[in-house]
This record gives C-alpha cells, sequence and structure tokens, in this order.
C-alpha cells in the first residue's frame, strides 16, 4: 500500500486530533464535534451525550457555547495574521507575508518579483524586507518545518538578491509563483539574478545532480536508477559529477559516486556550487529556483500531470496561470543553455537532453 500524502498542516492536524483523542480517553469527555477540511471539501461531524445539544437552564447549549468561543478564537487568530497597513515608504521596502506565504523556495520568485518592482519605481537599493508573522508571530511557530525553512532558505536568501532585513512595514507582495516575473520580462525588463559571496569555488570542471527524495509527492522524485546511469556515462566520458541528495538524506552515501551533503544543508554554499558548475541537472524541487535565477547551464525535468491529480503545482494549468508557461515553453530570460524539459526523467531524455545541451 502506497504511504498517504501529506499535505501542508497535516502534521499539525494529527497532532492535535492524538492530543484531544487521548483526553476523550480518560473518559470525562461527553461530546465533541470536528470540522474537517480536506481541499476542496469541507466536512463536519458530531457525537457524544445528545443532551449536550439541547439549551440548559435558559443558556445556550453546551455545543452552542463551544462553537461561539471557537468562532471567536479563529476571528482572533485571522485578524492577528493580518499584515498592518504599510507606512508611508518607497518600493524598495517589501513585505513577506509568512502568515500566508509558503517556507519553500518560492521565496525566490516573491524576492525576484519584489526587486524588479523596486527597479522599476526607481527606489533606491537595497530591497529592505519585512518578515510578517502575525502579531503572535504564529506563522513562524506553526511547526517545525516552517521554522527550518526560514532559518535556513527564506532568511539567507536574501542575501543571494542583496536585499536586508528591515522592521519597518512597507508594501506587501502576495505573488509567490513566476507570473509577475515572466510578464515583466517579456515586455523587455531584465530580471536579477542571484549571487552568493562565495570565493572559493570556482572550478567549473564539474555537474552537480540535485535529487529530490521525499516520501510526499513521490511522482515528483527523481528516478534515481536513470541518474546513476547517466552519471556513470558521464565519469566514463571523464566528467566529474557532484551528486546533492535531498536534505533529508544529506549524509546519506551514494556508493561509487562523489556526493556533497553540506550543499543539502547550507544555501550559500549550495548556491555557490551550482554557480561555478558547468551545469545543473534537476528534476522538479524547491533548488531549481537557484538555477532559473542563475547564471549556469541547467536542465530541469518538469513532469505534467492531469488536471484531476492532486498536486497543483505540476499541472498544466497551473504552470500556465501561477508562471505565465505553456507546456513545451521556456524561461523567457533563459539562454540557449539553460532549459526546462517538458517530460520524465528517463535515461533516455536525460541523455538526449545532455547531447542537445552540447556541452
Amino acid at each position: 500500500m502506497s504511504k498517504p500524502v501529506r499535505v501542508p498542516g497535516n502534521a499539525a492536524v494529527v497532532k492535535a486530533m492524538e492530543g484531544w483523542l487521548n483526553q476523550a480517553r480518560g473518559g470525562r469527555v461527553n461530546f465533541a464535534a470536528v470540522v474537517w477540511v480536506e481541499p476542496p471539501n469541507v466536512m463536519c461531524d458530531f457525537g457524544g451525550n445528545v443532551l449536550m445539544m439541547n439549551p440548559q437552564n435558559g443558556q445556550p447549549s453546551p455545543l452552542q457555547s463551544g462553537l461561539d468561543a471557537l468562532g471567536a478564537a479563529v476571528q482572533q487568530a485571522v485578524a492577528g495574521r493580518a499584515v498592518p497597513a504599510p507606512q508611508e515608504l518607497g518600493a524598495d521596502y517589501a513585505v513577506y507575508d509568512f502568515t500566508n506565504g509558503p517556507a519553500s523556495y518560492d521565496v525566490f520568485p516573491w524576492l525576484i518579483g519584489a526587486e524588479m518592482t523596486r527597479l522599476r519605481e526607481g527606489a533606491p537599493a537595497p530591497l529592505k524586507v519585512h518578515w510578517w508573522m502575525g502579531d503572535d508571530r504564529g506563522g513562524l511557530d506553526n511547526g517545525g518545518l516552517r521554522r527550518q525553512m526560514f532559518d535556513n532558505v527564506l532568511r539567507p536568501a536574501l542575501e543571494l538578491i542583496g536585499a536586508v532585513e528591515t522592521d519597518r512595514i512597507g508594501r506587501c507582495h502576495r505573488r509567490f509563483t513566476a507570473l509577475d516575473v515572466v510578464t515583466a520580462a517579456r515586455a523587455g525588463e531584465r530580471v536579477p539574478l542571484l549571487r552568493s559571496n562565495a570565493t572559493t569555488i570556482r572550478h567549473s570542471d564539474y555537474v552537480t545532480i540535485t535529487l529530490r527524495e521525499m516520501k510526499d509527492w513521490t511522482h515528483r522524485n527523481s528516478n534515481l536508477g536513470a541518474w546513476l546511469k547517466f552519471a556513470r556515462l558521464l565519469k566514463e566520458r571523464g566528467e566529474r559529477v557532484i551528486f546533492i541528495r535531498d536534505t533529508v538524506r544529506a549524509h546519506e552515501k551514494l556508493p561509487g559516486f562523489e556526493t556533497e551533503p553540506l550543499a543539502a544543508t547550507d544555501l550559500m554554499l549550495r548556491m555557490a556550487l551550482y554557480e561555478s558548475a558547468k551545469a545543473n541537472l534537476f528534476t522538479t524541487n524547491g533548488p531549481t529556483a537557484l538555477a532559473t535565477y542563475g547564471n549556469r547551464p541547467y536542465l530541469q525535468f518538469i513532469t505534467v500531470v492531469g488536471e484531476y491529480h492532486p498536486c497543483d503545482p505540476d499541472k498544466a494549468s497551473f504552470w500556465l496561470e501561477g508562471h505565465g508557461l505553456n507546456v513545451g515553453e521556456q524561461w523567457p530570460w533563459a539562454t540557449d543553455k539553460q532549459r526546462l524539459i517538458w517530460g520524465k526523467d528517463s535515461f533516455e531524455n536525460i541523455l538526449a537532453a545532455w547531447e542537445e545541451l552540447g556541452l
């Protein structure tokens, strides 16, 4: 049996449900109700002593009192997450709404878009970013993974575009996909590229292969057998190949192949490794953003799923609506050595794309 897909927030749901189940098993809970959100469906259920549904002594029923308290708590939480009204600041001040935005590599199209807005409006450098976490900082504290991504990806990402942090509330940009960047690039605007401050990796004599090896959305995972076969072929041709494993498997070896575990956990080292490589090869995963907005050759293999698939980012409609690209198109700022490959990462497809890249 395949493992269930874990959507964002699921771990927190399971933890809360297990906690309440343990309390119910203590024997003193006689009624419970639950709202079940499984987009696009919203369901509810309740059970227990039906007397708890009746008004008591002229007062609302315990169930109604609980529902009222729940509604008030939700409203208070939502209000506390709202970004305050912006101060009178220029386009060099931007707010990342972490309470509603992704804790992922999607920060990069957001950053590029905010920087392009600054340049377009002639505001002074550097871009100044405020991380809005909600008035109770719930955006940051909602689960260990979000905190980990904030500390290890979002926050250090500023340095790659030359941005800095600020406490001031500026304009709140809410586009976390590349649509605005693509639209502006097609209109003739220059797309600023990411740069690390590294000075130690400048060899350009290696090829990186970045793997996705997650338990969730496994259809996105790298075809490890195909990549190993291709890597062996490159080595036979005299190429140096460096694998960057998924962060969850950063320190696991690949017998017979060179790996770089620190690049899997350190954003600056990862970027430095990419920007000095002969080429960087990917399936669909977050770190591709470093290549998309970088200056080195790359290949990214994209498997498009059907419109009824639960993974929206891999649908043709999402690519068009979120990024402005039809299947088969390329990023408008990409060079002829930077290619999206709209197909599976089979050995045959990898080899054909590599040969066409002409490196």
